[in-house]
């Protein structure tokens, strides 16, 4: 069914035909699909993944599946397949990468640690991405046990979203740290 309102959707954005998405990472991908040293049999196995993919691409919005594919040796990816990403993160790069990447040489400029460069098709945003300190976070999170149970803790975009906890994501927002233990039996 279609909404024609965001009342409508808030209404069943929990309901079970909540559309069911699926991702896959790929990683490392040309390492995955290198052709050299393979057999002229795997080449065209490889040449058949590589136009699949290339097909799922096209219509992932469609089918609810997001792909993330990961890989520093862009330039020797398959150029089709990198222009219909639709959504492109680039760190630091070489010049030709950057320019496969954004069109251009930002990238290579690119100085600052957890710094990205977000291409959402001919738009392009700089971001930094935060960076946890894990055996600061764990401290804090053992902190919180609840006596005889093993609390469960998710981030709650719910409510109070301004609560303060061990960071935030970049001049995101902050992220609630939720005690659920008490609701599990």
């Amino acid at each position: 069914d279609e909404f024609k309102s965001f009342g409508a959707f808030n209404e069943n954005r929990f309901d079970s035909k909540k559309l069911k998405r699926k991702v896959v990472v790929i990683d490392n991908y040309y390492n995955l699909l290198e052709k050299a040293n393979i057999s002229s049999i795997e080449q065209i196995q490889v040449e058949i993944i590589e136009k699949s993919l290339i097909k799922l691409i096209s219509s992932t919005k469609d089918t609810g599946i997001n792909l993330i594919i990961t890989d520093n040796e862009i330039s020797k990816l398959n150029i089709e397949l990198i222009n219909k990403i639709q959504v492109k993160i680039c760190g630091r790069h070489n010049e030709r990468n950057s320019k496969l990447m954004l069109g251009d040489d930002r990238a290579r400029k690119l100085d600052c640690i957890a710094s990205f460069f977000m291409k959402i098709n001919n738009e392009i945003e700089f971001f930094e991405a935060y960076r946890f300190n894990e055996e600061k976070q764990l401290k804090i999170l053992e902190s919180i046990k609840v006596e005889g149970k093993e609390p469960i803790f998710k981030i709650d975009f719910e409510t109070d979203i301004n609560t303060i906890l061990p960071g935030t994501l970049g001049d995101g927002k902050n992220f609630v740290l939720k005690d659920r233990s008490e609701d599990c039996v």
